[in-house]
């Protein structure tokens, strides 16, 4: 059972990783956060005004960033090996890729 919360981390890893993407450089502009506060969405911006809280920025894409490598280390230390390992990479590949593709073209709106 613990196998399906690494799959659900992975998920939301991409899912974040998908959202530091869509935050970054000229990106923003295709995205759905075009519309939303550029001093705490966009990279290029948010370095002017989001003050920093013992040297870490927390702004968007910071933020973002940092909850993808807390999902990664999650979902390592509650992976329980239930197949041949290339499958659970094929498995992982694919949960990556699909959440990624999902968030950052279809729902984001980036091109």
């Amino acid at each position: 059972m613990t196998f399906l919360i690494s799959y659900a981390l992975v998920f939301l890893a991409a899912f974040f990783d998908a959202v530091c993407d869509a935050v970054e450089n000229e990106n923003i502009n295709e995205s759905i956060f075009k519309k939303w506060d550029q001093r705490f969405w966009s990279k290029r911006e948010s370095w002017k005004y989001v003050k920093k809280i013992i040297g870490y920025r927390p702004d968007a894409w910071h933020l973002s960033k940092s909850a993808m490598i807390i999902c990664l280390v999650l979902a390592i230390v509650f992976f329980d090996q239930k197949n041949i390992w290339y499958i659970d990479v094929g498995i992982f590949g694919f949960i990556w890729n699909f959440s990624f593709w999902l968030f950052y073209n279809r729902i984001f709106g980036v091109k």
